[in-house]
């Protein structure tokens, strides 16, 4: 599957009709029923939880070699600098893997007697034994006295928080849907998005990014955006196409990079004026090497302005910018938009879209420019010959 535009069929568009009659739209989603988005959560909401299943949190780093263990009353213990701690299932497979101790001896002895716990005490302990070189893990502890995850030194967390962050710029106004903050280190769920971010406002389809990260390792970042007809009260999404995946492993990874990669993958699949911000702002890198008349000449003769909305989009260009690049025009034709009807704004913001979109051919506007003579020019303005 690759990038490309999500859109429905016929089949998709038949699908949980009856909650558009029977139940009626929340505001601001007319894809989800009234009575399902009050049971989502706002990103504010989703940072607090986060905010409170943090609390208590402390990541260790430190050599391997300093570690002991011991068969304690309620378990094996994992002495960190003094510290006491109870290894989760999770966190035990990992020490398993880094102490060269088959994952099932844990399985199988760690909810025995204290002579089935020794066994694996005296595993770990023959473990420690081979490593003769300084290894450094990152331990995740929390003061309820749990150890909750053993990683590498070069394992790159991907914050929940900072992910939520990226998705709440992005998708501003968004809300969680079916979101499962398990526990402090893990969530996945749905966000939805709001109708007045996307490009496509005629869009007989909700918008949505199913997501989740791991930032203890028991998965990948992920997302996958997707369109849908409908989501009832109960939750359930009717006529859902699934996109293509971004998924990234917590190995090496630039968190400006990434940041880029999540915009991308919605960008391309769904749309939204948000994600079209550093776009716009490297339009500033394409520069207008016609006159600045000519090329606002082309462009009304190609898309059937008249001469009043022309000469407002000059006046524009010398009231606000006079920068001679795409971003100038841009700026320029959806500005003069404004000063007009709901039709015409519309149809600047489409042509200012539509440029912004051809970037690549923005050459091919100057080299058009080129050709129109100043009588042409003049008339686009509407200027007597």
């Amino acid at each position: 599957m690759t990038d490309e535009i999500l859109t429905g069929n016929d089949e998709m568009k038949s699908a949980g009709g009856w909650v558009f009659t029977d139940q009626g739209v929340a505001d601001g989603f007319k894809n989800v029923s009234q009575y399902w988005l009050p049971k989502t959560l706002t990103f504010e909401q989703g940072f607090e939880q986060i905010a409170l299943q943090k609390q208590g949190r402390t990541d260790v780093m430190t050599d391997v070699r300093g570690l002991t263990f011991a068969n304690g009353d309620k378990g094996v213990e994992v002495d960190l600098g003094g510290q006491k701690l109870q290894p989760t299932y999770w966190a035990a497979r990992q020490l398993c893997r880094w102490l060269n101790v088959p994952s099932t001896l844990w399985g199988f002895y760690h909810a025995g007697d204290a002579g089935d716990r020794q066994v694996i005490v005296d595993a770990f302990q023959n473990g420690m034994r081979k490593f003769e070189t300084e290894k450094q893990l990152l331990f995740r502890t929390y003061n309820d006295g749990t150890l909750r995850a053993v990683m590498s030194d070069s394992y790159s967390i991907v914050d929940n928080s900072w992910y939520l962050e990226c998705l709440q710029e992005f998708i501003p106004g968004g809300r969680l849907s079916h979101f499962n903050f398990g526990d402090s280190d893990n969530f996945l769920g749905n966000v939805l998005i709001p109708d007045n971010i996307r490009s496509e406002e005629d869009s007989d389809y909700g918008g949505m990014l199913n997501c989740g990260n791991s930032e203890i390792g028991k998965r990948e970042v992920y997302q996958t955006p997707s369109i849908f007809r409908s989501i009832c009260m109960n939750g359930c999404v009717h006529g859902e196409r699934k996109g293509s995946e971004l998924r990234q492993r917590h190995r090496g990874i630039d968190l400006v990079t990434f940041r880029e990669a999540i915009r991308i993958n919605i960008e391309k699949q769904i749309p939204l004026l948000t994600t079209k911000i550093p776009v716009l702002i490297g339009s500033h890198g394409f520069p207008v090497t016609a006159s600045i008349m000519q090329v606002f000449a082309c462009i009304s003769k190609q898309h059937g302005l008249n001469s009043e909305v022309t000469a407002a989009i000059g006046e524009n260009w010398l009231k606000h910018s006079k920068e001679k690049s795409a971003f100038g025009v841009i700026d320029a034709i959806t500005r003069a938009g404004q000063g007009f009807d709901a039709e015409t704004w519309i149809q600047c913001d489409e042509i200012g879209g539509y440029i912004l979109n051809g970037l690549s051919n923005f050459d091919v506007l100057n080299i058009r420019a080129k050709t129109f003579t100043e009588a042409e020019v003049q008339k686009a303005f509407g200027v007597s010959v």
